[in-house]
């Protein structure tokens, strides 16, 4: 039993799985298993994730800066919540660019990723793919280095 002052949402993070609860009076219960010497790391949200939003200009020209942004939905909503992410950026060639790492959502369900492309960097179509950690979900994009 968890007090709370709103109905939320309740994720096993290592499995990624919805844990059933109710909500009354401003507590939430629910009931887990934690096997011996196992543990559990959970997480309250304001509603199940059910998609990531990725914004990424459709070019980049080479030797400039880029804003990569993400944030992640429930129902075409963007949650207001700190979720842990994974970004990986791929070059043409498949490769992970040195940007890639693990991240989080602010408070207000926003992740900035500020990207400077030298003038020596693969030319073509790279990947953005940004996955939220708790739930597995994930979505990519693409855009073209000039």
């Amino acid at each position: 039993k968890v007090q709370t002052s709103v109905p939320v949402v309740v994720v096993d993070i290592f499995s990624g799985q919805k844990i059933t609860s109710t909500f009354e009076n401003g507590w939430t219960t629910f009931q887990i298993e934690i096997a011996r010497l196992k543990g559990k790391l959970i997480a309250f949200y304001p509603a199940l994730p059910t998609s990531v939003q990725i914004e990424a200009p459709a070019s980049i020209t080479s030797g400039t800066s880029a804003l990569l942004k993400a944030s992640i939905l429930a129902g075409g909503n963007k949650l207001a919540s700190p979720f842990p992410l994974y970004i990986e950026l791929l070059d043409p060639n498949g490769k992970q660019h040195p940007y890639t790492r693990h991240a989080a959502t602010n408070v207000q369900g926003d992740y900035q990723l500020p990207i400077t492309i030298g003038t020596n960097t693969p030319k073509g179509t790279w990947k953005v793919q940004v996955t939220e950690l708790s739930t597995g979900i994930k979505n990519s994009k693409t855009f073209t280095l000039q």
